[in-house]
C-alpha cells in the first residue's frame, strides 16, 4: 500500500541519526507516562511504533511551538529524496485519539473520536479481523490522497474500563472547552474593535477631507483638536487590537495547541500504561489498574 510506504519513509526520515540524541531523550519522556516497554512484551513492536509516531507527529519541541514534523517541513529541502513533501502536508493534518468502532464493513470502520464526537470513515479491509464493534482503541488516522487510514498500531483497552477512560476524556475535553469559549469571547471582542477602528477611520477621513477645504481659521482652530482627539483614539483602538491578537494567539498555541494537546497526549499514554500492566499481569484486579 503506498500510504503506508510514504509514512514508512517518513518515520525513517524523521527518526535519522541527525535525530538521535532527540529520540534517546523523548523516548525517556515518553516512557515516563507511558511506561518502559521490553522486547518480550507482546505488544512491543506496537508500543514501539506509537512511540515513534508520537515523537514524530505530536511531541512538542522544547522552547517551540512546532512539532518534529512541522520542523522537518520548515526546511525546503526536507524530503526531496522522497518526494514526500506533498504528502508529508497532509500527514501533519493527522488525528491521533482514542476511537470507539461505530461499523465495520468489509472495506472500511466507521469510528469516533472520543475527545471531540467527530466520526471518521476509514478504509480498512482488514477490519472485521482487527475489529470488533464498541471497541474502544488508542489510533491514529492519516489522511492521503482525499481518503483516511490507519497507521496500523493501536492499543486496545478491555471493556470494563470503558467507562473510566470517557470520565477522564471529559475533563481533559472541559479544559479545552473552557479555553475554546475563551478564544470565542476574544474573537468577538476583535471583531467589534476592528469594526470601531474602522468607523473611527472613516470619521477622520471625513474630517480631514472638511479640514483640507477650510479657510476659515476659527473653524480650523475648532477641528484641529477633533482631529487630534480621533488619531488618539485610533492609536489606542490599534493597541487594543494588538493585544487582543496577542492573547488570541496564546489561546491557539500555548493553550489550545500545546497545554490541552500535551494532556489529551498524557491521558492517551497513561492509560496505554495501564493497559500494558493488564496485559503483563491478569492477576491484578482490573479495576486497580485503571484508576487515578
Amino acid at each position: 500500500m503506498m500510504f503506508r510506504d510514504d509514512l514508512e519513509k517518513l518515520i525513517e526520515h524523521a527518526t535519522n541519526h541527525k535525530y538521535a540524541e532527540e529520540l534517546v531523550e523523548a523516548k525517556k519522556e515518553f516512557q515516563s507516562v507511558a511506561g518502559t516497554i521490553y522486547e518480550d512484551d507482546k505488544s512491543y513492536e506496537t508500543r514501539m511504533g506509537l512511540f515513534l509516531e508520537w515523537f514524530t507527529f505530536d511531541r512538542i519541541l522544547a522552547g517551540t511551538e512546532l512539532t518534529h514534523l512541522e520542523r522537518i517541513l520548515l526546511d525546503p529541502t526536507s524530503l526531496e529524496t522522497y518526494g514526500l513533501r506533498e504528502t508529508c502536508q497532509g500527514f501533519s493534518q493527522n488525528i491521533h485519539g482514542l476511537f470507539m468502532v461505530r461499523k465495520i464493513t468489509d472495506t472500511c470502520v466507521v469510528v469516533v473520536n472520543l475527545f471531540d464526537d467527530v466520526k471518521y470513515k476509514v478504509l480498512e479491509t482488514q477490519g472485521k479481523i482487527i475489529f470488533r464493534k464498541s471497541d474502544l482503541f488508542e489510533g491514529r488516522i492519516m489522511p492521503h490522497k482525499g481518503e483516511f487510514y490507519f497507521t496500523g498500531n493501536f492499543c486496545f483497552h478491555p471493556v470494563e474500563a470503558h467507562k473510566f477512560i470517557k470520565d477522564e476524556v471529559r475533563k481533559v475535553v472541559l479544559i479545552q472547552e473552557i479555553h475554546k469559549k475563551e478564544l470565542k469571547r476574544l474573537e468577538g471582542e476583535l471583531a467589534s474593535t476592528l469594526k470601531s477602528l474602522d468607523k473611527t477611520q472613516k470619521s477622520i477621513g471625513k474630517l480631514k477631507a472638511k479640514i483640507e477645504k477650510t479657510q476659515d481659521e476659527a473653524k480650523l482652530v475648532k477641528l484641529d483638536p477633533e482631529k487630534n482627539h480621533l488619531e488618539e483614539k485610533i492609536r489606542d483602538i490599534n493597541k487594543s487590537i494588538e493585544n487582543i491578537r496577542r492573547e488570541i494567539h496564546r489561546i491557539q498555541i500555548a493553550k489550545l495547541k500545546i497545554e490541552v494537546k500535551t494532556t489529551f497526549h498524557h491521558l492517551i499514554q497513561r492509560i496505554s500504561y495501564m493497559q500494558l500492566k493488564w496485559e503483563r499481569s491478569r492477576q491484578i484486579a482490573l479495576h486497580d489498574i485503571y484508576r487515578n
